[in-house]
């Protein structure tokens, strides 16, 4: 006789932010990050995780309204550190200089 095969263990992200066991259902396989904001923009993680097959989707960037996969968002950061580069060496400036002493000052 075999064993029955056990549900896979139930587990969250270390950045997930969600009390789970409260709903029943898949409200309850979704895992949130904390929230930052850039611009007045929510920014967070999210994803789901089967509770039966431990099969994962995501995790995604939610970037206020609109959910992102970390490649498309990685593949972005990318496409824009390296414009704004162009744009520094276009204005004769070094962009892998830091700029600690060129930083305007808050005020007096």
């Amino acid at each position: 006789m075999t064993p029955a095969a056990a549900a896979p263990a139930r587990h969250s992200p270390a950045w997930c932010v969600v009390p789970h066991g409260r709903y029943a259902g898949e409200e309850d396989q979704v895992h949130l990050s904390d929230s930052t904001f850039v611009h007045n923009t929510m920014v967070r993680l999210c994803m789901t995780i089967n509770p039966v097959t431990g099969a994962q989707d995501g995790p995604f960037v939610l970037l206020g309204t609109d959910e992102y996969t970390l490649e498309y968002t990685l593949e972005d950061v990318a496409t824009l550190v390296g414009a704004l580069s162009g744009l520094l060496f276009e204005a004769g400036r070094d962009p892998t200089r830091h700029a600690g002493s060129s930083r305007r000052s808050a005020g007096p």
